[in-house]
């Protein structure tokens, strides 16, 4: 990296400094601009969304006894319009244009930030004016490097998105096969949120526009809005099933809703508002939804609910991330590597955490439904034995037991009623129905007053058997609800 010093040893001096204009200014205008315009920096900077273009004016000096070559790079990848303008005592010597929403654009540097190549003569003082526009945010920091710099530059470039788009798409890939075999909502939003992001990185990083959609400069200028508002959806709906927000916390899970349907007017509002405009409210929208998200949960981790405290972990790692860049292309921490690919590590960070709390929860769910079965298959024998034990006790109880449905029908006997009716078997006494009344003397009543009460206990009756017999019996009855229908039981003692 290089301030106006340059860097130890280095005989190549560079000045920045820049000068904004508000409306569309020619080269002739800016190279005659007053210098009380051009405010001088030690090193450019981030200034925002701006709809103003920015001039920048790098003065160059090779105070050594050798020509030197410099590549001049822009940290940010996504400019829109770079325009550059090489002179050389007064002399144009070269021109580059640059930028992602220049059509076939010729790169003078093959990589996917805008960079362009000088090389400067012994004792050689050099002016470059570069003219940045455009919808996305200006962020103007730069580098200059030599060859070597530059290749180890982009080769450990190369290589960090290698691994992310490498891990994003495993992570991917796995849960999907899982979200098919389960169906479960919370591993289908995990798989839209993981793809959602690989685009939202695919754009904001270049990769995009170098690798994938070179010759479409008008789809790469909708690219970031769009990716930012679709990466939005799923990471609203993901934690919503992961957590079961709707189960424990009703008014946060409407919150949710609605950010969705917020998210969704987004989408469809992108052609009617223009990109610039949408650029700035995303960019709105998704602090809003980080900072609710990220205080959602806190507050469910408070509440104890299971897998809070991973996802809040999870999502500050994203967080720190995506603050680190920034940071970093304002000068506040040095500028490397590590923070400049510093949001991508962090997703990676936040889809790696995310995937384990997922199969931890389906090991745990699994083996819920398996200690579910073994109850259920337990319950199960219990109600067997019982049954078997009911059915014992209903054959060979030394009174009468009875059931009847509320429409009269008989539905059971046992063998001790069937003969104290003067039954040969519960065949015929089970077709009597309602008639098997007319064995007891105050049978009518009993029947009304238990469909009154619900009950009857210990009401002495005489029955009268097929046989003509009398005898002296008391009974007792209740009405017992079984799968909603209603059933009258009892039992007869011969006294």
């Amino acid at each position: 990296l290089l301030s106006n010093v340059g860097w130890a040893g280095d005989a190549v001096d560079v000045q920045y400094s820049y000068w904004r204009s508000a409306n569309p200014a020619s080269l002739i205008e800016v190279k005659n601009q007053p210098l009380e315009n051009w405010q001088q920096v030690t090193q450019l900077a981030s200034y925002g969304f701006d709809d103003a273009e920015y001039w920048i004016k790098l003065d160059i000096e090779n105070r050594g006894p050798q020509p030197v070559s410099r590549i001049f790079r822009f940290v940010h990848p996504v400019l829109d319009e770079v325009d550059i303008y090489h002179f050389t005592d007064n002399l144009l010597i070269n021109e580059w244009h640059l930028g992602d929403a220049v059509p076939g654009m010729v790169r003078d540097v093959h990589e996917k930030n805008p960079a362009f190549k000088l090389t400067i003569s012994p004792k050689q003082l050099s002016q470059v004016y570069i003219r940045v526009a455009g919808i996305n945010a200006m962020v103007l920091t730069m580098e200059v490097l030599d060859d070597s710099q530059h290749d180890a530059l982009v080769q450990s470039s190369i290589l960090i998105a290698g691994l992310v788009y490498g891990i994003l798409l495993v992570m991917a890939l796995y849960n999907l096969s899982l979200a098919v075999s389960i169906f479960d909502r919370a591993y289908l939003y995990y798989v839209a949120y993981v793809l959602c992001f690989i685009a939202f990185v695919l754009a904001v990083s270049g990769d995009g526009y170098y690798f994938l959609w070179p010759r479409w400069p008008g789809f790469n200028s909708v690219a970031v809005p769009l990716f930012s508002g679709l990466l939005m959806i799923p990471s609203l709906l993901f934690p919503l099933y992961f957590l079961d927000i709707k189960r424990h916390a009703p008014q946060i899970s409407r919150l949710i809703k609605w950010a969705v349907v917020i998210g969704v007017l987004y989408l469809i509002c992108i052609p009617f508002m223009g990109l610039a405009t949408a650029l700035k409210v995303i960019n709105v929208y998704s602090v809003l939804v980080s900072a609710m998200m990220l205080i959602v949960g806190v507050y469910l981790s408070i509440k104890k609910v299971p897998f809070a405290v991973i996802y809040t972990l999870a999502w500050c790692s994203l967080m720190a991330g995506l603050v680190l860049l920034p940071l970093s292309s304002l000068g506040f921490i040095e500028s490397n590597t590590f923070t400049r690919n510093a949001s991508f590590l962090g997703g990676v960070i936040e889809v790696i955490v995310l995937s384990l709390a997922l199969a931890q929860r389906f090991r745990n769910e699994r083996s819920a439904k398996i200690e579910l079965i073994q109850h259920v298959l337990t319950a199960k024998s219990e109600a067997a034995n019982n049954l078997k034990m009911f059915e014992e006790l209903f054959e060979l109880a030394p009174v009468g037991i009875f059931r009847f449905k509320i429409n009269g029908e008989l539905v059971a006997v046992n063998p001790a009623l069937t003969k104290l009716l003067g039954f040969k078997d519960a065949t015929g006494l089970l077709k009597q129905g309602n008639s098997i009344r007319g064995y007891f003397d105050n049978g009518l009543s009993m029947a009304r007053e238990v469909l009154r009460k619900g009950y009857v206990i210990d009401r002495e009756s005489t029955l009268t058997t097929t046989k003509g017999e009398e005898r002296t019996c008391s009974i007792s009855m209740r009405v017992q609800t079984q799968h909603k229908d209603h059933y009258v039981e009892g039992y007869v003692t011969d006294i």
